[in-house]
């Protein structure tokens, strides 16, 4: 275990960083979810998950919002751990509410 701590750890010190410099947006609180996600910690990735989908996307002049809106990944991610625990109500609420077209 202590293994995983000495690998892991300057990974998650990188994103505390990277979200001081970026501060609290949509992509910030996306990646630290994911990585959260990667690691199985799945309680912690949904707080961030969340997060992330009560804030808008990035604004960036010359480039369509909808290519910048996490919205989308964040829904499916979170689906995909719902899905896992058996709640399959809540994946396809997010699925439906997010990811239709």
């Amino acid at each position: 275990m202590a293994d995983v701590f000495i690998i892991v750890q300057p990974g998650f010190s990188f994103l505390n960083r990277y979200l001081g410099l970026r501060g609290p947006c949509q992509e910030s609180f996306y990646n630290l979810g994911r990585g959260l996600h990667q690691l199985g910690l799945v309680h912690l990735a949904i707080h961030y998950y969340q997060k992330a989908l009560e804030l808008p996307p990035f604004v960036v002049e010359g480039i369509e919002v909808d290519q910048l809106d996490l919205r989308r990944d964040i829904a499916y991610n979170l689906s995909l751990i719902y899905q896992s625990s058996g709640n399959i109500g809540m994946a396809q609420k997010l699925l439906y509410t997010y990811c239709s077209i």
